[in-house]
């Protein structure tokens, strides 16, 4: 009779004790990947909040990271991102450690743009995200995003080692140069550093809408000349000539839209101009 109650028990105990280990190893500590990179089992379901001007740094905590795991052409576990701005942002990202990996970001379920490819190269091991972002070898890009609520999600869809590291920041647009139609028909503003641009278009039929893109800015004896893309492709767009000495500035939206400003010294800044 002890033999008999004894046996079922044992079995019992060692069932509970197997699923136990099971389930840890399921939910628990992230599996290393073939970088040495944790490879998370199973996505996160709830948003993952990031902070604007928050920066990155070399860390494991997310954001500014984020991890993917083996099942390849995935999303990344450590999505979507969201958060809110008033103003223009750019959303940056970088590949780190082993080089290889490229991505397609996502905003509202909206493609915004992938990172070019580069060749698997597991020699490198950055990781430092500003480095690694000045490094040709590293797939990275950055994405100009307007005012309003974001939620970024990040598709893996070239993973030549299974699982990785990368990373993800939000920046403010700086705009540093602002032109505002004697007429009130129009403004811009210019970020000369980085090269992104916002037009408002303020008077007739697509009178509120704010367009970005952008742009190249060059300079010459008498000034600034500034070329931008057209917001949607199709070439180039925006055409602005800057007389710095003589404080005048003319610029053309393609055929929609016109900037007359003949004296740039009373032109209020880009954060008190309407939209």
């Amino acid at each position: 009779m002890k033999e008999t109650l004894t046996r079922p028990i044992l079995t019992t105990l060692m069932a509970a004790v197997l699923c136990i280990l099971g389930w840890t190893l399921l939910a628990g500590t992230p599996l290393a990947s073939g970088n040495g990179l944790p490879a998370l089992q199973q996505r996160q379901p709830e948003d993952t909040p990031i902070y604007v001007d928050a920066g990155w740094s070399c860390t494991e905590s997310s954001p500014p990271a984020f991890y993917w795991g083996e099942d390849g052409r995935i999303f990344s576990y450590s999505g979507p991102f969201t958060f809110y701005t008033p103003v223009p942002v750019v959303v940056k990202v970088t590949d780190a450690f082993w080089a290889g990996d490229q991505f397609k970001l996502y905003d509202n379920g909206t493609a915004i743009g992938q990172t070019p490819f580069v060749p698997p190269n597991t020699n490198l091991g950055e990781c430092d995200p500003d480095v690694a972002y000045s490094m040709p070898q590293y797939s990275h890009g950055a994405f100009l995003l307007g005012a309003g609520d974001h939620s970024i999600d990040i598709d893996v869809f070239v993973n030549p080692f299974g699982s990785g590291e990368a990373y993800i920041r939000v920046d403010t647009v700086i705009f540093d140069l602002s032109f505002y139609d004697d007429f009130g028909r129009a403004s811009l503003c210019v970020d000369s550093i980085n090269g992104y641009y916002q037009y408002n278009i303020l008077k007739g039929s697509s009178a509120g809408t704010s367009l970005l893109g952008m742009a190249t800015v060059s300079s010459d004896s008498n000034g600034l000349r500034i070329t931008g893309n057209c917001p949607h492709g199709g070439g180039t767009c925006l055409y602005c000539t800057y007389w710095k000495n003589w404080h005048r500035a003319k610029a053309t939206l393609g055929a929609i839209s016109a900037i007359i400003d003949s004296n740039t010294l009373n032109d209020p800044p880009c954060s008190e101009q309407p939209s």
